[in-house]
């Protein structure tokens, strides 16, 4: 009762500064529960005084539940901070609104994607903000999935050793069933902020994550594997070790001017590591000309960074004939290069002989 008469304090008690305005309801639970303590504890003294020979454990017990009860209602002050230290990935992410993200861990499997957060911010702050996720295909740039929550802060101690408590906010979605699969998808997060029932996304101030937008932040990637199949019997090609270049459907002729179709087909016998680009080189038998045409090997969907252990996948490509080029035979070759330092790949054939030059010669293209 006499904290419910108590006059709201905002800013500061004297010297004391405070950040936002007391919560006396907060207060008055805490004084319920060491209440409540008291009591058991004076309990306690009765039943020794009725019973002094009871076994040990019994006051052992009864003393330690207090204890125990302390830590678990002090536990968003603690477990965050455990958890941001051994198992989350660090990160360093300024929003609007004086959040900032000071970790998170990703928790994927075949049906869902699961987001724990480890923001940091000011307590009146944080109560109006949430966080959206959302699944973007990399390719088509479009939201397959998400989801969006508000912060609520928690209902408990905050006992912290700095005004600005870290918080623990979880967040998953569900993968679509039909979602198309072997492509890329960012795992993307977002903050906005809650004003008289509007919602204003809140602007990246700094990040060390790449940014989709403005206010968009990327916390990871994944590739959403297809149902394994079978590999061409007689590969074309082997790179490294780790990728093979099955069947290449190369039509005899083309048209200058418009696109020439040529179908690849890949498959991973390993995890990819690295950006490969996919390379095709015409040269004009004659006159020794050549024209080139790079993009990566299944296109913008899937790069070769997530490649995966039993991927079997082609694709169709067409690239555009320039209308200039002189007409006549060409031989066709094609190879693959990583894009951080522009070295080809080593390449051998089926028997394990490695190809001149990197390049792997697919047969011959008459340019009309």
């Amino acid at each position: 009762m006499a904290f419910k008469l108590l006059p709201l304090t905002c800013d500061g008690i004297g010297w004391l500064r405070i950040q936002g305005c007391l919560q006396y309801d907060f207060i008055e639970e805490a004084a319920e529960f060491i209440g409540i303590w008291l009591i058991l504890v004076a309990a306690l003294g009765d039943l020794t005084d009725a019973a002094p020979k009871q076994r040990r454990l019994v006051p052992f017990i009864l003393f330690t539940l207090p204890i125990l009860w302390t830590i678990l209602l002090t536990r968003d002050a603690w477990l965050p901070r455990l958890e941001l230290r051994f198992r989350a990935k660090p990160a360093t992410i300024a929003f609007e609104s004086d959040l900032r993200l000071l970790g998170y861990q990703v928790k994927r499997d075949e049906e869902s994607v699961e987001l724990w957060l480890y923001p940091s911010a000011w307590r009146s702050h944080y109560s109006k903000l949430g966080f959206s996720l959302h699944l973007v295909d990399q390719a088509s740039g479009k939201s397959i999935a998400s989801q969006e929550r508000h912060t609520r802060s928690q209902q408990r101690l905050l006992l912290a050793p700095s005004f600005a408590h870290i918080y623990r906010k979880q967040m998953a979605v569900e993968i679509p069933p039909e979602t198309p699969t072997n492509r890329a998808y960012w795992i993307v997060l977002s903050l906005w902020r809650e004003e008289s029932g509007a919602f204003t996304s809140q602007k990246v101030l700094d990040s060390d994550h790449q940014l989709l937008s403005e206010t968009q932040v990327i916390l990871g990637e994944f590739a959403l594997p297809a149902a394994s199949s079978a590999g061409s019997a007689a590969p074309l090609a082997l790179f490294d070790g780790s990728f093979t270049l099955g069947a290449v459907d190369l039509p005899p002729s083309a048209r200058l001017g418009e696109t020439l179709n040529i179908s690849f087909s890949w498959r991973a016998d390993a995890a990819g590591l690295n950006d490969y680009v996919q390379f095709l080189h015409l040269g004009h038998i004659n006159s020794g000309e050549w024209w080139v045409y790079d993009q990566q090997p299944l296109g913008p969907r899937l790069p070769t960074r997530l490649w995966y252990s039993g991927l079997a996948d082609s694709e169709v490509w067409a690239a555009p004939l320039p209308a200039d080029l002189a007409s006549g035979e060409y031989a066709v070759f094609t190879g693959l290069y990583r894009l951080s330092d522009q070295e080809r790949v080593p390449v051998k054939d089926k028997d394990g002989l490695p190809f001149v030059d990197a390049r792997v010669p697919l047969g011959y293209l008459t340019l009309e």
